[in-house]
C-alpha cells in the first residue's frame, strides 16, 4: 500500500497516436497542493484529463490512492474520490445553483451534509441556491464549478486554470478557498495554472511543464521560485 493520493511514473498520453504528455513522474500526498505551470499548449490540461481518465494512458503507471488506474473509466475514478473542476464554465446555465451542485453527488441523500460544506467555503452560494447559475458573475460561476467538484468529499481534486479572466479580488478569494478546501479534509489538489503568483500562494510545491515534459520543480515557498518559473514561461 501507499500513502500517496496520486503517483505518476513515466506517464505519457495524448490524442490518438499523438503524444502530448511525455514521461511525467510526480507524487502528491494527502493534503498537499501541487501547481502545474506552463504556457498554453504545453500539455497541462492533457495531464489533468489523463489523471481523470478522459485521455488514455499511452505509457507509464498511474496510481490513485494506491490503486492502479490503467484502463479504468472516468466513472470509476470519480467513485473512488477524484473530482475535476474544468477550465471551461461547464455549468447548466438555466438550472439553479442548487441543481448544479446536486450534479456533484451520486445520490441526493448526501445533499444536506454537502451543502453544509458549501456554506462553510462559499457562503454566498448558500444564499443563492435558487438563483439560475447563468445569472452569476464569471468569478461566481468559477466558484460554483469548484463547489460542485467538492460536493462528494473527494480525496483528489483536479483544478484547471480557475483564475483565468478573473479580477484580482476574486483571485485572492479563490486562493483562500482552495487552501482551506485542501487543508480541511486532508485533500490532495493538482492545480493547473498560468497565474504564477496565484499558484504559488496556494501550492506547497510546483512543477513546470514544457512540451509535455517536466523541466523544473521545487517548493512554492522558495523565494526564488517565481523567478525560476517565469524564466521558463518567457522562453
Amino acid at each position: 500500500m501507499t500513502d500517496a493520493a496520486l503517483e505518476l511514473e513515466g506517464v505519457s498520453s495524448g490524442y490518438g497516436t499523438a503524444r502530448v504528455v511525455r514521461g511525467v513522474s510526480l507524487r502528491l500526498a494527502p493534503g498537499e497542493v501541487l501547481a502545474v505551470l506552463g504556457k498554453n499548449g504545453m500539455g497541462k490540461t492533457t495531464l489533468l484529463r489523463t489523471v481523470m481518465g478522459y485521455n488514455a494512458l499511452q505509457e507509464g503507471r498511474l496510481r490513485i490512492l494506491g490503486a492502479d488506474m490503467a484502463g479504468t473509466s472516468v466513472h470509476r475514478r470519480a467513485r473512488i474520490g477524484v473530482a475535476y473542476a474544468p477550465q471551461e464554465r461547464a455549468l447548466f446555465q438555466d438550472l439553479s445553483v442548487r441543481d448544479n451542485l446536486r450534479l456533484g453527488l451520486v445520490a441526493d441523500r448526501g445533499l444536506p451534509k454537502a451543502l453544509d460544506c458549501v456554506r462553510a467555503l462559499f457562503p454566498f452560494l448558500a444564499e443563492r441556491l435558487g438563483q439560475a447559475a447563468g445569472t452569476l458573475s464569471g468569478g461566481e460561476q468559477k466558484m460554483l464549478i469548484l463547489a460542485r467538484a467538492l460536493m462528494a468529499g473527494p480525496k483528489l481534486v483536479l483544478v484547471d486554470e480557475i483564475s483565468e479572466g478573473l479580477q484580482p479580488s476574486v483571485v485572492d478569494r479563490l486562493a483562500g478557498v482552495l487552501r482551506q478546501a485542501a487543508r480541511a479534509e486532508d485533500r490532495a489538489m493538482l492545480l493547473v495554472e498560468q497565474h504564477v503568483g496565484f499558484a504559488l500562494s496556494v501550492a506547497d510545491r510546483y512543477v513546470v511543464l514544457k512540451l509535455g515534459e517536466i523541466v523544473a520543480a521545487g517548493d512554492a515557498a522558495d523565494p526564488a521560485a517565481r523567478d525560476r518559473i517565469e524564466a521558463h514561461l518567457s522562453v
